[in-house]
């Protein structure tokens, strides 16, 4: 991905630099779209050495796919998502949602009301102990978002621009991520206590990396931080060795269903975007030409049905 590759759609706009454009939403150049006229050349080389955007190209389909990484409180992945967007001009945008999670962004509707209504089905379904666990995760999670927000950050913003931008432009919107209720019983049947110990054991001899990932003092200083790929791939290792079965289910199975999406629910576009976070793209990228033997090393079913 560091070769130069170019993008054939339709412009009348000369080749210009995109690095500069990423930083100046007034540099991105206007498209003119006829119907008979569809491709033309655009360099996009300079994209792939932001580190936050993968090129790939779906051979089957000849499709076209640009995967920006985001870190989900952060407004400048929100302003990159919107500015690749109206850069390439997708047919279909693809976004690291469930239907759960998208519905919050499209109705606007008050989240702990919503966390309210999924726990109350939540414990009308399953074992006691897995409805436990689901409820004491959801909590955790709620309570890290909630603090985030007091501090007046927007949670998720990137995914608000790409459904904004869906709509404003009639472009298809397609939903990747593996509902929630599946990511939370990964995670329940993934943990044990064995494992819980291990994991603590290896920070504790690696506390040198632990330090050093941890080091930063202030949330803004944390998000530029983990806006750098290399950094999100250390703390991502840190946690692979820790808490391997944590991981598997967090990063690893989600990154074949965000694969699926783009390969196989996006077939009549020419050109995609997709909206995923930052540690996804290692795995998109590895797996991209092999997602079929991932998916049977992983055991994935991914027409998997789930509690909603």
């Amino acid at each position: 991905f560091h070769q130069t590759r170019t993008l054939s759609i339709l412009c009348r706009q000369p080749l210009f630099n995109l690095s500069r454009s990423l930083t100046n939403p007034r540099l991105l150049p206007s498209f003119t779209f006829t119907p008979s006229l569809r491709f033309c050349s655009l360099d996009l080389s300079s994209l792939s050495l932001n580190h936050r955007v993968l090129q790939l190209k779906n051979e089957r389909t000849g499709a076209h796919v640009y995967v920006v990484g985001t870190v989900h409180i952060s407004e400048k992945s929100a302003e990159e998502v919107e500015q690749v967007i109206d850069l390439v001009k997708p047919d279909a945008i693809m976004v690291e949602l469930d239907e759960n999670r998208y519905k919050r962004f499209e109705a606007s509707i008050n989240e702990q009301e919503d966390i309210k209504h999924h726990r109350l089905q939540i414990f009308q379904k399953d074992n006691p102990f897995r409805v436990f666990a689901r409820s004491v995760l959801h909590t955790l999670f709620k309570a890290l978002y909630d603090g985030l927000k007091r501090e007046g950050f927007a949670i998720g913003k990137e995914f608000e621009v790409a459904i904004k931008k869906s709509n404003e432009n009639q472009t298809k919107l397609v939903l990747g991520d593996r509902h929630i209720t599946q990511t939370l019983n990964g995670l329940v049947s993934a943990f044990s206590i064995s494992e819980a110990f291990a994991g603590y054991k290896y920070l504790v001899t690696n506390f040198g990396r632990v330090q050093k990932l941890s080091s930063v003092t202030s949330i803004q200083r944390m998000i530029e931080h983990v806006l750098e790929r290399e950094n999100v791939r250390e703390h991502t290792d840190l946690l692979r060795q820790a808490f391997p079965s944590m991981v598997q289910v967090m990063v690893d199975e989600r990154d074949v269903y965000l694969i699926d999406a783009l390969q196989n629910k996006c077939e009549s576009s020419r050109v995609i975007v997709g909206v995923v976070g930052l540690g996804h793209l290692d795995g998109i990228e590895k797996y991209w030409n092999s997602l079929e033997a991932r998916r049977q090393e992983l055991n994935i079913d991914l027409n998997e049905s789930h509690d909603d």
